[in-house]
């Protein structure tokens, strides 16, 4: 009779050994899965801060472009009164310096809206993007709430 509950005992222990390694082994998966899944989050914020850093540089050159216009409108509009200083002794101001100087407002004009439009849709592709890249880490990782930027859990 105490040989059998030894089998049985054996039995049970090896059951349980071999639950604790499969237990072990998927705990090993998972946490295989969460580093792979901070790894792209990482990956994913350094791409959201080029973007952005690309973002401001348009910004910045949109700013640029602005100055340069309203110079040029002042350009013309002093060229206009008859007050050009830059355009010699005749004080008058010839209609190819004046055609010239349009163009070169029209030009500047064209390049700062299709910057500002730039911007803006890469402002709302990099907040979509964003979006859905901290949905989908949060989904994988059975988390509810991520600090936005610093994609780590909130802990509470």
């Amino acid at each position: 009779m105490f040989h059998c509950y030894k089998f049985i005992v054996s039995d049970i222990v090896f059951f349980l050994l071999l639950r604790t390694m499969e237990t072990q082994a998927q705990l090993q998966r998972e946490v295989q899965e969460a580093r792979h899944e901070a790894r792209e989050a990482i990956k994913a914020k350094e791409h959201h801060a080029k973007e952005m850093a690309n973002l401001k540089r348009a910004e910045e050159k949109t700013e640029t472009l602005q100055l340069e216009l309203e110079a040029a409108r002042e350009k013309i509009k002093k060229l206009m009164e008859g007050g050009g200083g830059e355009g010699g002794g005749s004080g008058g101001v010839s209609q190819l310096e004046v055609k010239a100087l349009q163009a070169q407002n029209e030009k500047l004009r064209e390049k700062l809206v299709n910057m500002r439009d730039q911007s803006t849709h890469e402002k709302q592709e990099l907040a979509k993007d964003l979006e859905e890249k901290v949905a989908q880490l949060a989904v994988k990782t059975k988390v509810g709430h991520f600090r936005y930027r610093y994609f780590l859990p909130v802990t509470c």
